[in-house]
């Protein structure tokens, strides 16, 4: 969008009714922006296209072991933990996957008849569920999940804010909790 002094950009922030208020506080804080505010209470996704998960129908099949090396790339963790389906060994292609950050529990529900399911974590008896119905499922913990975002959005707010406005660190400590060791 654009205003009056030129291209403008547009802030959506997704939180906790808890945390509006803190949020408010460092936005009134902020002298250098012209500010509209629009608070908005999403009880359901607005599209119902959206939501947390995905679902992905591949163009071409990959076997379970190419998903495996892929996650491993992407999330940069060198163990993953790995439920075959029934009857399907790590060469058995696939080419539909459900994903979801963080714990993929209710979201997988829609998702029933998948070649692999992704996510941080599932109860020992959604992975059971899973299998036994022909879903291979790949687990790699809460947290490894959702981290992927950070160097993403740590670039789009470089782009809007300068260094002297703003300088933003991502944790070196910050790791989810539980370790494969």
């Amino acid at each position: 969008c654009t205003t009056s002094y030129g291209p403008a950009i547009q802030v959506s922030i997704s939180c906790s009714s808890r945390a509006v208020s803190s949020i408010m506080d460092l936005y009134r804080n902020e002298d250098n922006i012209l500010k509209t505010i629009q608070i908005v209470d999403v009880q359901k996704p607005l599209d119902s296209r959206q939501g947390y998960g995905r679902l992905i129908q591949l163009k071409e099949s990959r076997t379970i072991r190419e998903a495996i090396e892929n996650v491993k790339t992407l999330t940069g963790l060198k163990h993953i933990r790995l439920a075959l389906a029934n009857n399907k060994t790590i060469d058995s292609p696939i080419k539909t996957i459900a994903v979801c950050a963080g714990s993929g529990s209710g979201v997988f529900s829609g998702a029933r008849n998948v070649d692999l399911q992704l996510t941080g974590e599932l109860s020992h008896h959604a992975v059971l569920d899973a299998i036994h119905r022909g879903t291979t499922v790949i687990l790699c913990d809460h947290t490894n999940t959702e981290r992927g975002f950070l160097n993403i959005i740590k670039k789009h707010f470089e782009q809007i804010w300068n260094e002297n406005q703003v300088k933003l660190f991502i944790s070196e400590r910050d790791k989810d909790p539980l370790e494969i060791v």
